[in-house]
């Protein structure tokens, strides 16, 4: 267990760091979490002491991945959009 997740934090903070700039995802993270990135309003309001670090950064980015997965059914029901495919399709390519 270790392993796994000691590579999810490397590889969440190589993505912070390679993209540190705010963008249309934001919204979704809390004021703490969005004022560590770069251009974002929250970095004049939230201050240093009280911005999230990295591990703190990922437990909050996996809960809101968790609670987006959960609503998918209810935001984006099946058939509402062109791309929509089933599970199963995905390794095969199918459409």
């Amino acid at each position: 267990l270790g392993i796994p997740v000691i590579l999810h934090l490397v590889m969440l903070d190589l993505h912070l760091r390679l993209l540190p700039r705010t963008g249309n995802g934001d919204g979704y993270m809390s004021a703490a979490f969005q004022a560590t990135l770069d251009g974002n309003r929250h970095q004049m309001i939230v201050a240093e002491a009280e911005r999230p670090g990295l591990f703190a950064k990922a437990v909050e980015h996996a809960g809101t991945q968790f609670w987006y997965n959960q609503q998918m059914a209810t935001m984006f029901p099946r058939g509402s959009h062109a791309f929509d495919s089933a599970w199963y399709t995905w390794p095969f390519a199918w459409r």
